[in-house]
């Protein structure tokens, strides 16, 4: 909804009202903000579309009462969390947007690896959050606590940045994330499939990327490890991601975290559904062959003409002596 067409809502808003909103948000600790955001999202809501005025108001606001009542339901509480998964989930209704990594939660002596989701408007938090960095977050528990424990996003979420986990270093987070999700090499990665339908039964893999690919909505990397002999069948894993994820170029070295599954045409080996990645190894993307795709050009025709530039070649000595031998 547009900021003109909210604004016309809130308008229309007698002080009454407004007033009640302002005491709902005082007295169960909610921004303002959103309380208003939610109460002019259902004032637009189809279902209501057709009522007078006064009628569709008058249903906004029970329906702002319910989704409070609700989420005094379930308790929340605050953890804090290192990211290394997100995923905004843009234009997708029927999936909720996700942010995965590990950190602490109350009455909990270690660590846990953390899965956090959020639904519909809700969805719109997670722009707070970035990969690489700590949080403190108020969100509602959604599991019981093991070593992995859920949580949901709900309109009283709030998000403060900490650096508690930021300067752990890649070998430190390999290790603790190690202590969570079973490692497997790729050759291996047939007997570790996933079990089907658990969306948390993750796997990790860590290998270097060979290249990748950005076509439309789909974000592939291309990964390799010491398991796979070269020439091989499926010597590199096709590990699919979140836009938010791809950010990793060329010879990353990286820990993939997701679920593995099956591929339906047997000359494919399995395929990673990744949702958190830890770097060790951190190349950034270059446009290149892998990430442009079928319309791609060479890498050394800048101009697109067809003709290789090699103007920008620059050559140090008139006499090129090839000292390959002097090796062998």
């Amino acid at each position: 909804m547009d900021e003109e067409k909210k604004k016309k809502i809130v308008t229309a808003l007698s002080d009454e009202r407004k007033a009640k909103l302002k005491e709902l948000a005082s007295q169960w600790n909610l921004e303002l903000k959103d309380l208003f955001n939610n109460f002019c999202e259902k004032m637009e809501h189809p279902a209501v579309a057709n009522l007078e005025e006064e009628e569709r108001m008058r249903w906004a606001f029970d329906a702002v009462y319910s989704d409070i009542r609700n989420e005094l339901s379930r308790p929340t509480e605050w953890i804090e969390i290192f990211v290394f998964g997100l995923d905004h989930a843009h234009g997708v209704e029927e999936r909720p947007g996700s942010a995965h990594g590990f950190g602490s939660i109350p009455n909990a002596n270690e660590p846990k690896l953390i899965d956090i989701s959020a639904w519909r408007e809700d969805k719109g938090k997670l722009k707070q959050l970035c990969t690489g960095k700590t949080f403190k977050l108020k969100v509602a528990r959604a599991s019981n606590v093991t070593k992995q424990v859920s949580y949901q996003i709900t309109k009283s979420t709030m998000i403060e940045e900490t650096d508690t986990f930021d300067n752990m270093g890649p070998k430190k987070a390999f290790e603790l994330l190690k202590g969570f999700v079973p490692l497997i090499k790729i050759k291996n990665a047939p007997n570790n499939i996933s079990q089907k339908g658990n969306y948390t039964d993750f796997k990790m893999i860590r290998g270097i990327v060979d290249r990748h690919l950005i076509k439309g909505k789909t974000n592939m990397y291309f990964v390799s490890d010491d398991s796979v002999n070269l020439g091989e069948p499926n010597s590199a894993m096709t590990v699919f991601c979140s836009p938010e994820l791809m950010k990793y170029g060329t010879y990353s070295e990286l820990a993939l975290v997701g679920t593995i599954s099956e591929s339906n045409d047997e000359k494919y080996g399995p395929s990673m559904n990744a949702v958190g990645i830890l770097p060790i190894v951190d190349l950034p993307i270059e446009e290149d062959v892998s990430t442009i795709g079928e319309d791609s050009v060479d890498v050394d025709d800048v101009d697109g003409d067809g003709v290789v530039d090699d103007s920008n070649y620059v050559v140090d000595d008139e006499e090129i002596v090839d000292e390959t031998d002097e090796f062998f």
